[in-house]
């Protein structure tokens, strides 16, 4: 069995930013991840012919249609988080299924949206059978394991895709303000573990920062070395999900 290598960008664009009530110039740093850092990261994906997950907040999808429609057309992933990227862990049943169903209803315009990650990374457990039963076959939010696995709810499943802080460039870029070369070094021997150990690499990264000059080159320097390693399988969420959701695998 290979490793699967999994590369997720959110698309907050300006959503957190409005959300919180920041000013002009905060909200400028979430537009450059749509005008600028996305068209970046799809010339990269593009360039190594590498399918892609997009978690995308549906404000964004309504304010850049074009942006977001350019991400589908090349053959990527439209995946849900949140509307106006909401901490989850702090809404209500009822606020949590407005916003889930209004958000699904504007990004199914791009493709059918089966999965979901929490802004923050912020949920509370009953969130997940809401998912389930929302249409959702899988989630990324969690932190409990290195595979991904099936929830059983009920009658229904869900696939955990898990993550983690270390291979988040918010964590590493933005909060730790390490260099490029570091984060490229952790991240490469983060890889070479997964697929010696045939467990699961899921990079978590943001337009408005891994879309920076020198930071693109972080990424292109990743998928570069993937391409060389063996026995690891790049794909998408939807993908490895459906996979293990299928009978007899």
């Amino acid at each position: 069995m290979p490793a699967y290598m999994l590369l997720t960008f959110d698309l907050d664009g300006e959503a957190p930013y409005i959300l919180k009530k920041r000013d002009y110039v905060q909200v400028t740093r979430g537009l450059y991840g749509v005008k600028t850092g996305l068209y970046k990261i799809l010339q990269v994906l593009d360039k190594r012919r590498i399918p892609a997950t997009f978690f995308i907040s549906a404000y964004v999808a309504e304010m850049h249609e074009k942006d977001v429609y350019e991400i589908a057309r090349r053959g990527h992933e439209v995946a849900s988080h949140g509307y106006l990227h909401e901490d989850f862990s702090q809404l209500s049943a009822s606020e949590a299924e407005e916003v889930l169903t209004k958000s699904k209803n504007i990004l199914s315009k791009f493709g059918s949206v089966i999965g979901f990650r929490a802004p923050y990374w912020r949920l509370e457990k009953w969130l997940l059978e809401l998912l389930a039963l929302k249409g959702f076959i899988y989630d990324s939010s969690l932190m409990d394991s290195d595979f991904a696995y099936t929830l059983e709810l009920g009658s229904r499943k869900l696939v955990e895709i898990p993550v983690s802080y270390h291979l988040d460039d918010w964590v590493l870029f933005e909060e730790k303000q390490f260099p490029p070369d570091i984060v490229l070094r952790s991240w490469t021997y983060e890889l070479e573990w997964c697929i010696e150990n045939e467990t699961l690499f899921v990079l978590t990264a943001h337009p408005q920062v891994i879309g920076r000059g020198s930071r693109i080159r972080v990424l292109d320097g990743l998928l570069r070395l993937a391409e060389k390693l063996e026995k690891v399988e790049v794909t998408t969420c939807r993908k490895l999900a459906e996979k293990l959701l299928k009978p007899g695998d």
